[in-house]
């Protein structure tokens, strides 16, 4: 993942799109990750506690079954 400025810097280049907010999301997550696991518990202001389980796997696997 590439830094691509600051979040004011990027907000200014959708405004100038003609782009408005439309939602405003806060969260609180926590990461944790296991061999090639990755768990995360995200705490979303308004909708509750949500659970997301990821397996990484290699960028040179092409065939899924």
């Amino acid at each position: 993942m590439n830094n691509i400025g600051t979040l004011r810097f990027i907000e200014k280049i959708v405004e100038m799109l003609g782009l408005e907010v439309q939602v405003v999301i806060n969260n609180k997550r926590k990461v944790y990750k296991h061999d090639e696991y990755e768990i995360l518990f995200e705490e979303v202001e308004n909708l509750g506690l949500f659970i997301e389980v990821e397996i990484i796997v290699s960028d040179d696997i092409v065939d899924v079954m």
